[in-house]
């Protein structure tokens, strides 16, 4: 269970070799025995706002995603070689129906970012990060959908967390 996207687990980590299955994106996308039964994915104007807002910051913008990851603003060096989503390819991408789990920020959230993307998102700054999750898909939600589909009750599960995303 981890607050990363799918596109954004080290690949050094064979899920599928190792584990009976993810959740990633703090609850946006659940995989349980190499089938996916949960995904929420952030909308197409919630995409749009993220990147609008995040254009012109000093801070890394990322779109994780379940296949890529995107940076939002001018290429720039970076340590992966992810895709940017720019001003001027920005509808092209959102044409092609990006599916993004969650926005990640490194650095700070600008200050009108929570205002612009509305209630139904949370955004969590961290000391050296900040990001943007859906508010009604969260890590206990998504463990609790995992429990009801294997048959566990929840009073013979464990969950252990270290950020706020863990929280619930």
């Amino acid at each position: 269970n981890t607050g990363r996207s799918t596109a954004y687990m080290p690949q050094e980590i064979d899920t599928d070799k190792y584990f009976d299955g993810v959740v990633s994106g703090a609850g946006a996308r659940i995989i349980l025995d190499k089938k996916e039964i949960f995904c929420k994915l952030m909308s197409e104007n919630a995409i749009r706002c993220f990147c609008e807002t995040c254009f012109d910051t000093k801070d890394i913008s990322i779109l994780e995603g379940v296949e890529e990851m995107y940076i939002v603003g001018p290429p720039r060096p970076f340590v992966y070689d992810w895709q940017f989503i720019t001003r001027d390819n920005i509808e092209q991408n959102i044409k092609i129906g990006l599916k993004i789990e969650k926005f990640t920020i490194l650095g700070s959230a600008p200050k009108e970012l929570q205002s612009v993307l509305g209630d139904d998102y949370i955004v969590l700054q961290h000391p050296t990060y900040a990001e943007v999750i859906q508010k009604a898909y969260t890590k206990a939600g998504a463990m609790k959908i995992v429990l009801d589909n294997l048959g566990i009750p929840s009073a013979n599960s464990i969950a252990v967390g270290d950020s706020l995303n863990d929280f619930d």
